[in-house]
């Protein structure tokens, strides 16, 4: 397990804490009664408490975390599945903006189904050449980007703003057997996108 707390955090390397948990957390207060996520508590005063990823996170298998006033993320997140029936969990969660151009996030897998992606700000972004992959085998995950079906969920928050770019690429489908899985993009008041989504049945059944 990796974690990473500061008021601002800027990677330009290689994490990788494969089958484990890896957090970046920039903020005035934190509070961490646990590794699940969920119990996470965060404080930031300000949106310029940042987390700027340019290089590599990898937990596969594992779960991959940022928590921060904004998010810039121009690198490599991945928690694909190698050996385990499942694949991880990355949360992206900003009180401002959530910007992610020409980069790559994958929660994939080869053996069982996709895994769990949320990209979460008040204001989010996705530009240039940016995947967003919850590919399974065995079926897609869920990718949830400004929120979840229809902004509901009172445990994901709502952007206001989310703009997809034409040249993004959003993915959870089945390959091989199985049904396409989840994929949402909201917005409470503008939703932009121009990409290109696909939540397919597997390749010899599935819907």
């Amino acid at each position: 397990e990796v974690v990473l707390i500061a008021p601002n955090i800027t990677n330009e390397g290689v994490i990788d804490v494969e089958n484990g948990n890896l957090l970046l957390v920039a903020g005035q207060s934190i509070t961490i009664s646990s590794l699940n996520y969920d119990n996470i508590e965060f404080e930031v005063q300000a949106p310029d408490n940042k987390v700027i990823n340019m290089g590599s996170l990898l937990s596969d298998g594992g779960s991959i975390g940022l928590f921060a006033g904004s998010i810039t993320h121009t690198g490599i997140i991945s928690a694909n599945a190698i050996t385990v029936d499942a694949a991880g969990n990355i949360r992206f969660v900003a009180q401002a903006d959530t910007i992610i151009e020409n980069a790559t996030v994958t929660a994939t897998s080869a053996t069982g189904k996709g895994g769990h992606i949320e990209i979460l700000g008040y204001r989010v972004g996705l530009f240039g050449t940016t995947t967003v992959d919850a590919s399974g085998t065995t079926g897609g995950g869920e990718i949830l980007i400004g929120g979840d079906y229809l902004g509901t969920n009172p445990e994901v928050i709502n952007a206001s703003a989310t703009a997809i770019g034409s040249n993004v690429t959003i993915k959870a489908d089945a390959t091989v057997n199985g049904d396409g899985g989840k994929v949402i993009v909201w917005a409470n008041e503008v939703t932009k996108f121009c990409g290109s989504i696909s939540a397919t049945g597997g390749s010899e059944s599935g819907d």
